[in-house]
């Protein structure tokens, strides 16, 4: 079995897989208990022996973070860590100014869209900040857009204003809201789909592209229910990333036999 993580920056999202089946997922706080600790918990929750594990592969965007993570698989005695970064073969040419600022996660991310949808693909990812990957028909990434996530933004509005209240992130009855959470979840929601909607339409038009040659991909928050309200067909993959990790591992490991 494979050990799969991928460290972000509000929480940490794990899976095992095995011989392309991924067994069990979860997630961690990035911030607060020890992750060396968190990491026990976790396998022992799923049930899982570290000798049961051949290895890990990680991608980061908290350098911390990793930092703990990393002596925690080695407290575990799982044998061998991969730490994704911009030199690892991930079947991508990265066509950017300065690759290794790029983050693992979008590298990841975007690896993993191509292998589900072939290349040209946009991948988007809506976490803590919400990123869109672009990578063309000869599988070169050609770079990203990040802008702040559905939860940062929420929180912002927040906490600038004296009179909005908290509100659960649903889809409201209407566009237009008839009360104030409503109205904000309206905001939050179609505001999203349709930023969504309008930076697909520019990427595609940037690189003289038809909307049915090129393949869209989102994973991560709140993408399933923001990607129903796009007018874009947008393939929805909550373990993407997960699977772009256990793909990436197999691709440097071929020779090995651990999987």
């Amino acid at each position: 079995m494979i050990l799969l993580i991928d460290i972000g920056n509000t929480s940490i999202v794990l899976g095992g897989m095995q011989n392309g089946e991924l067994l069990f997922t979860g997630r961690i706080a990035t911030h607060g208990e020890d992750l060396r600790n968190s990491l026990q918990k976790f396998l022992a929750q799923n049930n899982t022996a570290p000798e049961e594990i051949s290895g890990a592969a990680l991608t980061s965007v908290v350098p911390k973070a990793t930092e703990q993570m990393l002596e925690g698989l080695r407290m575990a005695g799982i044998a061998e860590t991969m730490v994704v970064d911009c030199h690892t073969d991930t079947g991508l040419t990265l066509d950017v100014d300065h690759p290794e600022t790029v983050g693992t996660d979008m590298i990841v991310g975007a690896a993993a869209a191509v292998s589900r949808c072939g290349a040209p693909v946009i991948m988007i990812d809506m976490g803590t900040a919400t990123t869109f990957s672009y990578v063309d028909a000869q599988k070169h990434y050609q770079g990203h857009i990040i802008m702040p996530g559905i939860r940062v933004s929420l929180d912002a509005l927040l906490d600038k204003t004296a009179q909005l209240p908290p509100i659960e992130l649903e889809i409201p009855p209407h566009i237009i809201g008839k009360n104030t959470p409503d109205a904000m979840k309206s905001g939050i929601m179609f505001g999203n789909a349709a930023m969504v909607d309008g930076i697909l339409d520019r990427i595609i038009e940037s690189y003289g592209l038809s909307e049915e040659e090129v393949g869209i991909i989102a994973t991560g928050g709140l993408s399933p229910f923001v990607m129903q309200l796009c007018r874009h067909e947008v393939i929805v993959d909550d373990d993407l990333l997960l699977k772009g990790l256990y793909e990436i591992w197999m691709r440097n490991h071929e020779m090995s036999g651990l999987s």
